[in-house]
C-alpha cells in the first residue's frame, strides 16, 4: 500500500507531503493539482510493477529505473520533456524531486533542470510489486480499446499513457470464475451491469456487447454513464482490480446521475474494504457526502484520508486528515451554498 508521496517544485506544488490510507478522497478547485497528484502517484507506483514489454531486470536496479521513470513521466503527463513538469515560478537552478514510500519499500527520484544528466535515484525499491496499479480517467474507453493500444504503441494516438495502460488492462480476458479477492465483490459485476439490462461480454476479442435475451447489442449504444460502470465491472471481472491493487479514479461522477453516483460511492468503499487502495479525485459534493455516510460507522476498520487542495500564488496549499473537516475549504460546497442562497432569494 502506498503510504506517502513527497514532491518539491512539481507543477502546482512548491513542496508537499501527502499521507494516504485505504480510501483517499481528493478535492479542490480546477488547477489546484488533483489530476497531477493522481498521475504522479500512478507513475511512481506503476514503475515498480513494469510490464514485460519493457524487459525489466529480475530485481530493480538504478540504471533501468532512471531510464524508464523519466520516459514514463513524460508519457503519462504527455509533455515533450521532463522540464515541463517543473513548477512555474521556481528558480532555474532548483531541483525537482519525488519520493514515495510503501508499506514495505521506498523510491526517491531527483533531477536538476540545468544538468544534462542530472537525474539520480536516492533510493531504489528492493523488489518489484506483484500487482499493477490501475488509472481510470473521467471518460470510458471500453468501447474504444481494441485498436487503441496498437495505434498508441506506434505513436499514432496523441493520448497520455494512462489511456493505453487502461486499454491494455481492458484487453485482459475475463476470468472463468471469482478469484480469491473478488469472491465477495463478484456480485458487483452484475450490479454494475444491471442498468444495461444485460450481461457484458466481449465478441471475438474485438468489441464489447450487451448480451440480452433478444440478442447482442453493441455497447456503444448504451449511455456513457452505464459504460463507465461496465468498465469497472470488467476490470474486476478480469482481475485487473483486485486485492493489493492501487486504483486511481479521476472524477468518478462524470456522466453519472446522482443515483449512479451512489453506486460508485458504494463501490469505492467496498473495494477499499476488500483490499484495493482507492484514490478518488472529485468535484462532487454529493459523492463526498455519500462516501462520508458510508464510512461514518466504520471507525478505525477502514483508514480514510481526506485531502483538500487550495490554490495560492505560492503553490497549492494542502489540507489533509482522517476527517472531512481536516481537508480545508470545499470549493464545490461553497459554490453550491452560494447558489442556494441566491435561489432562495428569488421571489
Amino acid at each position: 500500500m502506498l503510504k506517502t508521496l513527497h514532491v518539491e517544485n512539481f507543477m502546482a506544488f512548491k513542496k508537499a507531503t501527502f499521507e494516504f490510507g485505504a480510501l483517499n478522497i481528493i478535492h479542490g478547485d480546477n488547477g489546484a493539482g488533483k489530476t497531477q497528484l493522481l498521475r504522479l502517484a500512478y507513475a511512481m507506483t506503476s514503475i515498480r510493477a513494469p510490464i514485460p514489454l519493457y524487459d525489466p531486470p529480475d530485481m530493480p536496479v538504478q540504471a533501468w529505473l532512471m531510464m524508464h521513470l523519466n520516459g514514463r513521466l513524460k508519457r503519462i503527463f504527455n509533455v515533450p520533456n521532463r522540464d515541463a513538469l517543473i513548477r512555474r515560478g521556481a528558480g532555474s537552478d532548483d531541483n525537482i524531486s519525488f519520493g514515495v514510500t510503501w508499506s514495505d519499500d521506498e523510491l526517491l527520484l531527483m533531477w536538476s533542470k540545468n544538468m544534462k544528466n542530472g537525474t539520480f535515484l536516492v533510493t531504489v525499491p528492493k523488489s518489484w510489486a506483484e500487482q499493477r496499479p490501475v488509472f481510470i480517467p473521467p471518460h470510458e474507453y471500453l468501447t474504444y480499446f481494441p485498436g487503441f493500444q496498437s495505434l498508441s504503441d506506434l505513436g499514432y494516438m496523441p493520448f497520455d499513457e494512462t489511456v493505453s495502460d487502461l486499454c491494455r488492462a481492458l484487453g485482459r480476458p475475463s476470468l472463468p470464475g471469482p478469484t480469491d479477492f473478488n469472491r465477495d465483490a463478484w456480485p458487483w459485476t452484475g450490479l454494475l451491469q444491471e442498468p444495461m439490462e444485460g450481461e457484458l461480454a466481449i465478441e471475438n476479442g474485438q468489441k464489447f456487447v450487451i448480451r440480452t435475451p433478444g440478442g447482442d447489442v453493441d455497447l456503444s449504444l448504451a449511455a456513457e454513464g452505464h459504460r463507465k460502470l461496465a468498465q469497472i465491472a470488467w476490470l474486476i471481472r478480469n482481475g485487473s482490480i483486485g486485492k493489493g491493487v492501487e486504483l486511481y479514479w479521476d472524477e468518478p461522477e462524470a456522466n453519472l446521475n446522482p443515483k449512479l453516483i451512489r453506486v460508485a460511492a458504494q463501490l469505492a468503499v467496498d473495494l477499499a474494504k476488500g483490499g484495493v487502495q482507492v484514490f478518488i479525485a472529485t468535484h462532487s459534493v454529493f459523492l463526498m457526502r455519500q462516501i462520508e455516510l458510508l464510512t461514518a460507522d466504520l471507525g478505525d476498520s477502514l483508514a480514510v484520508r481526506h485531502i483538500g487542495l487550495e490554490r495560492s500564488d505560492d503553490g497549492t496549499i494542502v489540507h489533509q486528515g482522517p476527517n472531512p473537516s481536516d481537508s480545508g475549504p470545499v470549493v464545490a460546497l461553497e459554490e453550491s451554498v452560494r447558489q442556494s442562497e441566491a435561489y432562495l432569494e428569488i421571489d
